[in-house]
């Protein structure tokens, strides 16, 4: 696994095949390491077939390599924060804008879930790209588009995408080839293994770009998230039937379920208000550790405190953390864009810390406790000295006891003894005398 795509229908884990296509992958992880495809559409999908996307003019006609990309950013003289935000259609020589194919024979279209360039002719490769919907084999696409990955988990992401209501350009419904109705962006790629040296001039934001949607812009606006109600989208367009709106509320239905079930569990009632700015994260990996995740979370902005709960007795991980951002637009941030995605092989949940306050009230119990118990281990380690230094004392000799003190407790003892005699002959005695009478 180099890669995991996270969109906002669930994540795609991707193999790049960075041996066969070393350009094509090397392009592909500079421009997400430089947060170019971050919140770009899959603007076109064709039912059973592909889904395209990485072009940021959703038109099929834009993007551009990183090599082109650099090109301009060092020509610049106000370095923008992101590539992304560079306006390069006038700017990019048309050589570097396109990187060369590297089709082979051994890599051809014949399953679901390929990555390959969407490229505009021969060696016309950008960054745009395309992912198969299909296992039917496309042999007219093999020798024209570089295959340079593959998704080796995320069959219900892909299916998702294929099953979305598509329109035309007018906005009305199409059945085989359109955009999604219900924009389907890329959140974010986190980057597993980079086998490449970043390219001079590369900048690496540590956080990702904040969305920049116009929504008077007509092109933008008819493109409707994840968080609209669908069968209010619906009835606004011509074209749906009952079977799409059920279809489509049944699976919001669903997942909103899930989502309380997986992370509320109950309604939140606890007498310590959680902090605005603490986000609570479940269904980790056991093994998952605060380092792991801090590494993860700090791109989103400085993290005071990061917590995974664990049992009081054993010490293993209850599987939740709460994690405290220096702001709340940070923790909103990362509630947003960190929802479903796959660390150490478990797709997480975040919340915020207010709609679990019964797990936040029994974490910060249980911080007191753990201070509580710190104290005691304070306490008796004070103990442990100060009876120590009793003990250093008597091997001293600085405290020794006195003869009559010792003649008292060994007449004790030897009182203690002949008592003991006694009540044994006693015994023995009585044992005897009924042995006797048993023999007549």
């Amino acid at each position: 696994m180099s890669i995991i795509i996270e969109t906002s229908l669930g994540d795609l884990e991707i193999d790049l095949y960075t041996d066969q296509c070393p350009n094509a992958t090397r392009n592909f992880l500079k421009l997400a390491k430089a947060k170019y495809y971050n919140d770009l559409r899959f603007y076109e999908v064709h039912k059973n077939f592909l889904a395209k996307t990485g072009d940021p003019s959703h038109s099929g006609k834009g993007g551009c390599s990183i090599y082109g990309l650099l090109d301009v950013f060092s020509s610049l003289e106000k370095k923008p924060e992101y590539f992304s935000d560079i306006d390069y259609s006038l700017q990019v020589n048309a050589e570097r804008r396109y990187f060369e194919d590297e089709t082979t024979k051994e890599i051809r279209h014949n399953k679901k879930g390929l990555l390959a360039t969407s490229n505009k002719g021969p060696h016309r490769n950008e960054s745009g790209f395309y992912i198969t919907l299909s296992d039917e084999p496309a042999p007219y696409l093999d020798g024209k588009h570089t295959i340079f990955g593959e998704v080796v988990d995320g069959d219900n992401v892909l299916e998702a995408i294929n099953d979305a209501l598509l329109m035309d350009k007018d906005g009305q419904t199409v059945d085989d080839k359109g955009e999604p109705y219900q924009a389907i962006r890329i959140k974010h790629i986190l980057i597993i293994d980079d086998p490449f040296d970043n390219p001079e001039g590369l900048r690496t934001p540590s956080q990702s770009p904040e969305p920049k949607r116009n929504l008077d812009n007509d092109e933008e606006a008819k493109f409707v998230d994840d968080n609209v109600d669908l069968k209010q989208l619906l009835s606004m367009t011509e074209g749906g039937t009952e079977e799409e709106i059920e279809k489509f509320t049944q699976r919001k239905i669903a997942k909103s379920r899930a989502h309380v079930l997986e992370i509320l569990g109950d309604l939140p009632e606890a007498e310590i208000e959680p902090p605005k700015n603490v986000l609570f994260v479940c269904q980790l990996n056991p093994v998952t550790q605060e380092s792991d995740l801090e590494s993860i979370f700090c791109r989103f902005g400085e993290i005071k405190s990061c917590n995974v709960v664990r049992d009081w007795k054993t010490g293993d991980s209850l599987q939740y953390a709460f994690i405290e951002f220096e702001k709340e637009e940070e923790c909103i941030n990362a509630y947003l864009k960190m929802n479903n995605v796959n660390i150490d092989e478990r797709r997480i949940k975040v919340d915020f810390s207010q709609s679990v306050a019964k797990s936040w009230a029994t974490f910060k119990k249980k911080q007191f406790q753990e201070a509580a118990k710190e104290l005691f281990k304070e306490y008796q380690l004070k103990k442990d000295i100060e009876q120590a230094k009793d003990d250093l004392g008597e091997m001293t000799g600085t405290e020794t006891e006195t003869e009559e003190e010792t003649a008292a407790k060994e007449g004790i003892t030897e009182r203690k003894s002949k008592k003991h005699r006694r009540k044994r002959s006693y015994s023995d005695e009585r044992r005897h005398s009924k042995h006797k009478r048993s023999r007549y």
